[in-house]
Order: C-alpha cells, then structure tokens, then sequence
C-alpha cells in the first residue's frame, strides 16, 4: 500500500485551509483506478449490451 504524502504549506495565511487542493495525487490515481477497474467489470458482464447506447442512457441522467 502507498503511504499517503505529506501536504506542504507554501503560504503563511489565515485562510491556509482554502490554498489546500481538493484532491490529492493520491486520490486521484485511486479513483482512476477505480473507474478501470468498474469499467472491466461492465465489459465482463454486460458483453452482449451496446455499450454506446448503456453510456448515453447514463449521460442522459445528468
């Protein structure tokens, strides 16, 4: 396992919490990694399905 990384302050301020950046590196590669992974899974199962037509029914949702 990865150990997580040290945030660096490079800033003295009272608003030092709102300079941090949302997502880290780390989560980052850890989400990206989660969507291949999802991604193999609903190829596996979903073989037989049109893919392009199972996304745009998604994307439509949004």
């Amino acid at each position: 396992m990865i150990p997580p990384r040290a945030i660096r302050y490079t800033r003295v301020s009272s608003t030092q919490f709102a300079s941090n950046p949302i997502m880290t590196s780390q989560s980052r590669d850890s989400f990206a990694l989660y969507l291949i992974a999802a991604l193999a899974v609903m190829v596996t199962l979903y073989a037989d399905l049109d893919l392009g037509a199972m996304f745009e029914a998604l994307l439509a949702r949004f």
